[in-house]
């Protein structure tokens, strides 16, 4: 789910329909294709010292250090993401990025580099504990697949860009855990735990975002 206030050079995966949909998409754009060439190739390491590894190729070492087989790249592997300032919410945009039953077996995870934010100064006047401009509020919400069907009215405004459905959600929810993210941290997060962007008055927040698939066979994949 796309916030109003989010611009996405390029279609990530998760706001295409199917394959087929994916295939036909990325070869009929040429916006997409362009926005492949504003990031550099995987790393080869016979090319390039380690500590100018792309972002992305980075990520992609380290999990290669921690899961039994390496990620795969797609292509692109990432897109970059820009907010400005105003933002329309000013308390962030709740939603998640898919809204689907959890599962002990397969997942999809947000894989978010941040590369610069909003100046500190630049935060939207708000009741309770001070927060930058930028963090991001993310709700450890958990559910049973039964859970999920006995509560889909309130969950599909998760995926709603309706004011008031964005104040109930506030309302049931509670509070968030608020991560402020520093320029160059890596952030990963399911993309079915509900999150939001704090929202801010000016500047900048831009992010390199990939989606990290976990498959039953134990499989990774890196995809924008």
């Amino acid at each position: 789910m796309e916030s109003s206030d989010v611009m996405t050079i390029g279609m990530p995966s998760n706001m295409l329909i199917n394959d087929d949909n994916k295939n036909s998409s990325k070869s009929s754009s040429s916006s997409e294709e362009n926005s492949s060439l504003l990031l550099p190739p995987p790393h080869d390491p016979s090319l390039h010292p380690n500590d100018n590894l792309h972002p992305i190729s980075k990520l992609q070492s380290v999990l290669s250090s921690l899961h039994p087989s390496p990620p795969t790249l797609s292509t692109p592997p990432c897109l970059p993401r820009v907010m400005r300032g105003p933002t329309r919410w000013r308390s962030g945009y709740i939603h998640v990025d898919d809204l689907s039953p959890l599962s002990p077996s397969r997942g999809t995870f947000s894989a978010n580099i941040y590369l610069s934010n909003p100046p500190p100064s630049s935060g939207f006047p708000r009741p309770g504990a001070p927060k930058l401009p930028g963090s991001l509020d993310i709700w450890p919400l958990r559910y049973t697949r039964a859970q999920f069907y006995l509560n889909a009215p309130f969950l599909s405004s998760l995926t709603s860009l309706s004011p008031s459905s964005q104040s109930v959600l506030r309302k049931k929810l509670g509070d968030p855990i608020t991560i402020e993210p520093e320029e160059g941290d890596l952030v990963i997060l399911c993309v079915q735990r509900p999150h939001a962007v704090t929202g801010f008055k000016e500047g900048y927040r831009v992010s390199i975002q990939s989606f990290l698939e976990h498959e039953p066979n134990g499989n990774l994949t890196l995809q924008a």
